[in-house]
């Protein structure tokens, strides 16, 4: 339903914008190409958003329903960090890819790649420490049921931030070269639910937060590195 709300409200906002100056007609072959790049897109989102709730996921298989509402915090304290990120990620990437569509060389993405991490570390950084020291001031205060889940909220900071800095997989989104993308991601969710089931009998919900720290920055390396030398080999 929400889905369908938001495609009928941009049409709405698409015919007031544009009245008749554009023509509705049935065109297979832009339809075929929308699908070609906006099926790979679709399929990294959901192992993102699959990733996003996999350390929630293994806390509820193995550890019960109460250590689930303890580590509700690092999620809270991931999405504190995140809504930083995504609104830069999206801009950043409208921006490269109208650099790229222009010229059609990596060269062009140096200038938005240099400008998002830069933007990253000014913003996402700053605001997960701030998040990192805060939970053990306020949490007791403020929500004294959940203090058990404060060192994993802090432990969460980290991962963010280390998941921020893969948003510079925009590279891959713009030149179409999602497989690599979606080879990391799908890997690295592999490894983290092999690793927690291997481990359940051990697993504390600091563990789990660390477990995804570890994988957010392995995934952000091997995409950053694999990153730089797809740019060196094509510039």
């Amino acid at each position: 339903v929400r889905l369908v709300a938001i495609a009928a409200l941009s049409w709405i906002m698409f015919q007031f914008k544009t009245g008749d100056a554009r023509r509705w007609h049935w065109d297979p072959r832009a339809i075929l190409e929308l699908i070609k790049i906006g099926l790979p897109i679709m399929i990294i989102g959901y192992l993102y958003s699959v990733f996003t709730v996999a350390d929630s996921t293994l806390v509820a298989w193995f550890m019960g329903t109460a250590p689930v509402g303890y580590y509700s915090l690092a999620g809270l304290a991931a999405t504190a960090i995140q809504s930083v990120y995504l609104p830069l990620a999206v801009a950043t990437y409208s921006k490269a890819n109208h650099a790229y569509g222009r010229s059609q060389s990596l060269a062009s993405l140096i200038h938005p790649l240099k400008r998002f991490l830069l933007l990253i570390s000014i913003s996402a950084m700053p605001l997960a420490a701030l998040v990192y020291f805060c939970l053990p001031v306020f949490v007791p205060w403020l929500l004294p049921q959940y203090v058990a889940g404060i060192r994993a909220g802090q432990i969460a900071c980290i991962a963010s931030v280390a998941f921020c800095y893969c948003g510079t997989s925009f590279v891959f989104a713009v030149t179409r070269h999602l497989l690599v993308y979606g080879i990391l991601m799908a890997g690295g969710l592999a490894a983290f639910f092999l690793i927690g089931i291997l481990t359940r009998n051990d697993l504390t919900l600091e563990r789990v937060a660390w477990l995804r720290v570890v994988i957010s920055i392995g995934i952000c390396l091997l995409l950053n590195e694999i990153g730089r030398a797809s740019c060196r080999e094509r510039v």
